[in-house]
This record gives C-alpha cells, sequence and structure tokens, in this order.
C-alpha cells in the first residue's frame, strides 16, 4: 500500500487510490481499530479534500545538537477503556 503510494507519482489519483486500500484495510482486516457492533456499518474514513497547493518535498537528514535539550512536561492521567487510569509523564513510564 505505502509502496503503491510512493510510486503513483503523487496527484491526486495516487492518493485516492491510497485512501482506497486504506478503507479496505479498516473495512475488512481482522485487527482493524473499528469496534465490533459498528463494523457493519463503516462505510469509509473521512479525509479532507485533495489539495495539491499544500503538497511539500522534505530531504530527511540527521541534524545534530550541540547542547542537550532538557524535556519537562507534567506527569498526565488517561482514562482508558479497562476504566482505569494510566500515567504517563516523568519517572511514570512516559
Amino acid at each position: 500500500m505505502y509502496a503503491a503510494a510512493r510510486e503513483g507519482g503523487g496527484g491526486e489519483q495516487t492518493l485516492t487510490r491510497f485512501r482506497d486500500a486504506k478503507n479496505d484495510l479498516f473495512a475488512g482486516h481482522g485487527q482493524r481499530p473499528i469496534p465490533i457492533d459498528n463494523r457493519s456499518d463503516f462505510s469509509g474514513l473521512h479525509y479532507y479534500p485533495y489539495r495539491p497547493d499544500l503538497r511539500f518535498t522534505a530531504t530527511p537528514g540527521l541534524q545534530l545538537c550541540r547542547q542537550p535539550i532538557l524535556l519537562i512536561r507534567p506527569a498526565v492521567a488517561l482514562s482508558t477503556c479497562a476504566a482505569r487510569e494510566s500515567h504517563y509523564g516523568p519517572d511514570r513510564g512516559g
């Protein structure tokens, strides 16, 4: 799916084929993230319209920092579907 998108040459047709393949995965894959009760109603993901003016090309590369960056963030508690909280942040596994 991703290889076909990279080789597709870009453009709206390539994007449409990629989105169709992704929808097929969501509709039929055994590990799809759609709840069992909602699977029969799935008609596709919702996408923004194709906008060629927002397309850009990037060149990946390695950029080294001269000084280490220290990120300090507060711990966050998130409710999970198992009706319990998971904690993320410094010294909390996040």
